[in-house]
């Protein structure tokens, strides 16, 4: 029964939603109740709210965080309901965690047009901050890490404050092994440019 007044507009946060299948879909009971709260929020309130959204893992900023596929979608979504005001946080307490400078590129080309092709905005990132060379050996780690999460019979739901603890659960030593050997090769490919 309560509303809020007109110069005061509501912040949501889905800080509850499972991170490794977009929002809309998603079939994770935490994932499914941010998406009722959403729909009610927008039935109230129209689009005037604010979207602040996670893009890392506050608890293990360098870890693996297999978010990737979720991006795009969430930010379609939000769009979809009229977000007055879209807010997507990342990294900001680590160096080079995983993936910042590429999920803030995305993010940034995203929010400006959800409908932007996915592959054709990787093929424009990744050979320019990698490095052309080394550019084959990032696509297949980005897609060892996603088939590793989708298929893993350990999997748990993906959240943003995942223990470092409960890493071991995704992420065995034949990916760690598999993940190390694809970063060398990427490293070596681009040893001589500066």
């Amino acid at each position: 029964t309560i509303r809020i007044a007109d110069n005061v507009i509501l912040d949501w946060a889905p800080i509850e939603a499972v991170r490794d299948e977009p929002i809309a879909t998603a079939t994770h009971p935490r994932s499914t109740g941010c998406m009722r709260e959403l729909r009610g929020f927008q039935a109230i309130y129209g689009g005037k709210f604010i979207v602040w959204d996670y893009t890392t893992d506050f608890a293990g900023y360098c870890l693996p965080f297999a978010n990737l596929p979720v991006l795009q979608p969430n930010l379609k979504l939000f769009r979809e309901i009229g977000t007055y005001f879209m807010f997507e946080q990342g990294n900001h307490n680590g160096w080079h965690g995983d993936f910042d400078e590429m999920k803030g590129w995305l993010l940034a080309q995203w929010m400006w047009n959800p409908d932007l092709d996915a592959k054709s905005l990787y093929r424009r990132f990744v050979p320019g901050y990698y490095g052309k060379p080394a550019a084959d050996y990032v696509y297949r780690y980005i897609k060892l890490l996603q088939d590793t999460i989708r298929e893993s019979p350990k999997k748990s739901a993906i959240g943003i404050w995942n223990l470092p603890s409960h890493r071991p659960e995704y992420f065995e030593d034949a990916f760690l092994v598999k993940a190390a050997e694809l970063w060398d090769a990427a490293e070596a490919a681009v040893k001589d440019d500066p």
